[in-house]
């Protein structure tokens, strides 16, 4: 067990209490960290404003708004007023079919109504200067007209078929519109899963985590008896199905699968009390979320705040998009035929951009990047900061004592004090999340320069395998480096040496109950999932009026399994970062009090887990 740290030696962001414990200062005195990233960050949003700028006042925005053909004409506009619908057309005769003229699209006077209806539409003459001229052609299937704002459109006419699938998909749809009770009370059936999942993880961690234990190791033995049954043969039914090789394969396989199973088994007696530490933090975790059940308005603030950002990116970026001049492509000519067999030759045009504008595009999803990780490091931080308080506060009469509410707390810390820390860990994670995209876009320009060729496909993929595990890695440890600004309110740099410092001293204990409480979180997914599917299903079968008026119940289950599942996802997301929280101030309690003093959960059972951490200087320090 790690040594006791020395009165004179008090950890930063803490302070020792009139019974000499150590417990966490003030939020209100706590110090900004990483200051000289918030100007650089504001710098850059100036930048983003100056693209917003260029953006609004170069953009065309009637491309979007009323759709253009394959040869560059914008619908409903200038000399094609008259061909205000933005048609795809699927196969025009006389054009080679493949997956690009497929997606050719012509601006037309009228949709057409029937298959192997007529339509006018109108498309640049090559051999006639490009001059717009008027052609008749047949269409390949019948449409309707619609109108989405400004776009006016030509959409499949699904009245005119007659196939099961078409008409089982209407009656789903009215289904749902029917269904909107059943749906609220399919949602309200997944809040009641979300809260008995967390009552489970306190009552029954240890059935939860040995269940999950023992369905591996039975996995493992399963496989291998599978293989090894039919490495005998099976039985008389089935002599003679297997060859000697597959046979030989098949038992190579089981022992393989058996001796995996032998390991497994020895991982779990070697490290039993790193299993029952994992079982202590997931009681924790819920006592967490019971006394401070505001955490779990931060992934939805979270939410809210991502989606308003969206929605100006994606404007921003509409506006760069359609400010550019279209061009031909070079061998792009194609001859349409028109019903009365005439011919005409046009060019294809795609939108082509200026340098400033191509770089300005850049720019802009780097924001995206950037902004959308600060999101995330911010949500994960305040869980972090809440959980910290909630574990080192003092204790009177058995009730937790705090300084103020802790998610508020936490609000002030994550956009005010630290916030300075949030934007050089996001920026690290969006710089690698750029080269990770960079690099894909390589290797997918070497695979099509030799797209037979087996070497460049196998070395694409060794080269995105490693950018993707890079990018996960510095993703963990600017995450857990959070939870180090929480805890003892350093800098970025210096979080992620104590979190270093922490996993060489607690590697065996720190990783077995990360991994485990990941596994449990994945359980109590689907646990939701399910438990809010089954519930719709039973409403939506025995109960008035879903009874008789839903016919086909399995689009409703499909709608609440959805909502059930983003539901699940910011539960366990607080339920996650906590727990990884509450792992790593037990091993701070550890060190700087002696034992886990502030802990309601891990009693003296835990005291000799330590995995070698007095060889290791004192990460508290």
């Amino acid at each position: 067990m790690g040594g006791k740290t020395s009165k004179d030696d008090v950890p930063k962001g803490f302070e020792k209490s009139p019974d000499g414990q150590f417990q966490l200062i003030k939020p209100s005195e706590r110090k900004c960290t990483d200051c000289m990233c918030v100007p650089i960050y504001g710098l850059f949003w100036v930048g983003m404003i100056v693209v917003a700028v260029l953006s609004a006042t170069n953009s065309n925005i009637e491309m979007f708004t009323r759709g253009f053909s394959v040869d560059g004409q914008i619908c409903g506009v200038g000399e094609n007023k008259d061909f205000p619908y933005l048609f795809v057309p699927g196969t025009i005769l006389g054009v080679p079919a493949n997956e690009d003229t497929a997606k050719f699209t012509l601006c037309v006077k009228e949709c057409p109504k029937t298959v192997k209806g007529k339509y006018e539409t109108q498309l640049k003459d090559k051999n006639a200067a490009d001059k717009p001229t008027a052609v008749i052609l047949e269409s390949v299937y019948a449409t309707v007209a619609g109108k989405l704002g400004d776009l006016q459109h030509c959409t499949y006419n699904m009245t005119t078929s007659t196939t099961d699938v078409t008409n089982a998909l209407r009656t789903a749809v009215v289904d749902v519109s029917q269904s909107g009770g059943a749906i609220a009370l399919g949602s309200l059936v997944g809040i009641v899963a979300i809260v008995i999942y967390m009552a489970l993880t306190y009552y029954c961690a240890g059935i939860i985590i040995w269940f999950i234990i023992f369905s591996v190791l039975l996995g493992f033995v399963s496989m291998g008896l599978m293989f090894m049954y039919l490495a005998t043969d099976c039985n008389s039914t089935c002599v003679g199905r297997y060859t000697d090789e597959q046979k030989s394969s098949y038992q190579n396989v089981g022992i393989v699968f058996m001796v995996l199973g032998l390991l497994w088994t020895a991982f779990i007696c070697c490290m039993r009390s790193r299993i029952q530490f994992a079982i202590a933090i997931l009681k924790e975790v819920s006592l967490v979320l019971k006394d401070v059940k505001s955490m779990f308005l931060l992934p939805v603030v979270k939410f809210i705040l991502i989606g308003g950002f969206y929605i100006y990116w994606i404007a921003v970026m509409g506006g760069l998009g359609s400010s550019g001049k279209f061009q031909k492509v070079e061998n792009a000519t194609y001859t349409v035929t028109t019903v009365d067999s005439k011919t005409l030759e046009f060019v294809e045009e795609k939108m082509a951009f200026d340098d400033a504008t191509m770089n300005a595009m850049y720019y802009h999803i780097f924001g995206l990047l950037w902004t959308n990780a600060l999101f995330i490091a911010l949500m994960n931080f305040m869980i972090a900061s809440a959980t910290s308080q909630w574990y080192f506060a003092s204790v009177e009469n058995g009730e937790k004592q705090f300084e103020g509410n802790p998610t508020v707390n936490a609000l002030s810390l994550g956009y005010w004090t630290h916030f300075g820390t949030m934007v050089f860990g996001s920026l690290i994670v969006a710089v690698a999340e750029a080269a990770r995209m960079v690099i894909e876009y390589m290797t997918k320009q070497m695979e099509k320069q030799s797209p037979d060729n087996k070497l460049v496909k196998c070395l694409a993929c060794m080269i995105n395998c490693c950018a993707r595990c890079i990018e996960n890695c510095l993703k963990y440890i600017s995450t857990q480096a959070y939870i180090f600004t929480a805890i003892f309110g350093t800098g970025f740099w210096s979080s992620c040496l104590k979190l270093f410092q922490f996993l060489s001293a607690n590697f065996a204990r720190i990783g077995t109950a990360q991994s485990l409480g990941r596994l449990v979180v994945k359980l109590g997914r689907a646990f939701v999932m399910v438990f809010s599917m089954a519930g719709t299903f039973a409403i939506v079968t025995y109960l008035s009026p879903w009874k008789e008026t839903v016919t086909n119940p399995y689009l409703v289950v499909l709608v609440v399994g959805l909502l059930s599942y983003v539901m699940a996802v910011v539960a366990f997301e607080v339920f996650g970062m906590a727990m990884d929280t509450l792992i790593m101030c037990f091993v701070a309690d550890e060190k700087m009090n002696g034992t886990a003093i502030h802990s309601t959960t891990m009693g003296s059972h835990l005291d000799n887990m330590s995995d070698g951490g007095e060889a290791v200087a004192n990460p508290v320090k």
